[in-house]
């Protein structure tokens, strides 16, 4: 079995999230959180805070680990996602790497949002989940050699 290691991370500013919008084509250009998989060898932290570099431009503090949501995929694979929040510590989101645009949305406006824009059956729990304060500290993570 497969299992894939995906971080994404829920930055707010001025009470809104900020989304990207998939340029993979088989996401067909939906609304998710910032990130993508860890690549071997890295700590799930480091490559949160590489994913918000690369596709928004943004250099990132993780201050809390929102929660960690799997999804069964099929029998051959898994995806586990670690969810962080994170401080922004440079400014103004950019587009970057397979990234069409990037927004910041609030609650209300997530709430009107249809289900078919968003990415993955479980991000609209993962938005709650955030908004709703819901923190883990970070020292629950223990990466290893």
């Amino acid at each position: 079995m497969t299992v894939l290691l995906h971080v994404s991370l829920f930055i707010v500013c001025d009470d809104r999230v900020l989304l990207v919008q998939e340029a993979d084509p088989e996401d067909e250009e939906r609304w998710n959180l910032p990130g993508g998989n860890v690549e071997p060898g890295e700590a799930v932290t480091d490559g949160a805070v590489r994913e918000a570099l690369e596709e928004t431009g943004l250099s990132v503090t993780l201050t809390s680990l929102v929660g960690v949501y799997s999804r069964i995929g099929t029998p051959e694979k898994r995806a586990i996602r670690f969810v962080f929040r994170a401080d922004n510590k440079t400014g103004t989101p950019t587009i970057g790497d397979g990234v069409l645009a990037v927004q910041w949305l609030s609650r209300s406006d997530l709430a009107i949002f249809p289900d078919e824009w968003l990415l993955g059956n479980t991000l609209r729990r993962i938005l709650e989940d955030g908004f709703n304060g819901i923190s883990n500290p970070l020292s629950v993570l223990c990466d290893h050699d």
